[in-house]
Order: C-alpha cells, then sequence, then structure tokens
C-alpha cells in the first residue's frame, strides 16, 4: 500500500512546452460589433482579414468599430506577450567527442512580434527554439576537452549573448547556459 502525500506541496515545475498562440476562432461578419474582444494585460490580439491582411492589437489596445466594420476580420487570434521561461536539458559534445557536456539551459522568451507568431503557426516554442540553440552550441563546446567545462560555459554564454535565437519567428530571447562534465 503506497503512502499518502498529501500534506506536500506540488512540484512547480515549467512547462517543457508553451504555444504563445492562446486561442483561435473563426468570426462571422459583424460578429465582434455585438461581442468584442475581451481586453487583457498581457495578451495581444490578431485579426486575419478575408484578404489575409494582420491587423495587430497590443495588450490593452482595443480595434475601433469602424476598424471591426471595414476590415473584414475572419479569424481572431489571442497571443500571450508574458514573459516565460523553458528548460531544456542536452548532451553537448566536446573534443574528441569522447564524453559530453551536459547543458540545462534556461530560456527566457517572449513574443515581440504577434504577427509573425500567428503567420508561422507557432505550437510549441521549446520546438522552434531547441535546434538553432544546440546548433550553436555543438560548435562551441567542441572546442574543449571535458575538463575544461567553465571556458566552454563562458564561451557558450558569450555565443549566445552575441547571437539571439527565435527573432526570425517573433520571438525575444535570453539564454543562460549552465555545463557540467558528465560523469
Amino acid at each position: 500500500m503506497s503512502e499518502s502525500h498529501a500534506d506536500e506541496p506540488p512540484i512547480d515545475t515549467p512547462p517543457s512546452s508553451f504555444s504563445p498562440i492562446l486561442a483561435e476562432r473563426p468570426v462571422r461578419r459583424f460578429e465582434l460589433l455585438h461581442r468584442r474582444p475581451e481586453v487583457k494585460a498581457q495578451v495581444a490580439l490578431v485579426l486575419v482579414a478575408a484578404r489575409g491582411d494582420h491587423h495587430v492589437y497590443a495588450p490593452k489596445q482595443q480595434p475601433t468599430m469602424g476598424e471591426l466594420i471595414w476590415k473584414n476580420i475572419r479569424t481572431l487570434y489571442e497571443v500571450d506577450m508574458g514573459l516565460h521561461q523553458t528548460r531544456i536539458d542536452a548532451q553537448l559534445p566536446s573534443a574528441g567527442d569522447a564524453f559530453p557536456f551536459h547543458a540545462v539551459l534556461d530560456v527566457h522568451w517572449r513574443v515581440e512580434d504577434p504577427s509573425k507568431i500567428v503567420t508561422n503557426g507557432i505550437g510549441d516554442v521549446r520546438e522552434v527554439l531547441e535546434p538553432p540553440l544546440l546548433a550553436q552550441l555543438h560548435g562551441v563546446t567542441r572546442k574543449y576537452d571535458i575538463e575544461q567545462v567553465a571556458k566552454a560555459e563562458i564561451d557558450a554564454q558569450d555565443k549566445l549573448k552575441n547571437q539571439p535565437v527565435g527573432v526570425e519567428f517573433g520571438l525575444w530571447t535570453s539564454v543562460f547556459p549552465r555545463l557540467t562534465m558528465d560523469e
């Protein structure tokens, strides 16, 4: 019989993935005149017209009645503009590929361009950021022997400071890599 752990607080771990698109819904003609979109802190609206034009309204901003009538909106997206953290665990090669470095990447990110998020259909920020981050870091850590973990970590931090990832998808990122030796 297993013991009850009801008194223990839940473990608060950041989600491993996150979709910045909170909602997507079709809009009937003139619907938004009767049921205007809610204003929410940290949520931008992307209204897509019948011709495919995107109209972005920042958090706490509302389209005017005229805009709702004349833009022929067909789809409404709500995009999260808040600051988030995603953690990526990975193995990175050392010189000679004999022993890998263990890497923990704390990625702080937020949406800078909600229209790009909608256009690219970003459903999981981690899937978009992980491949380019690991590609950049492989080139850095491969230069160092496994015992040079401190130097490799400093070089990795400098590389990621000077070459941000995710901009092409409408994201701002700041990455904090930590490296340790593989056991």
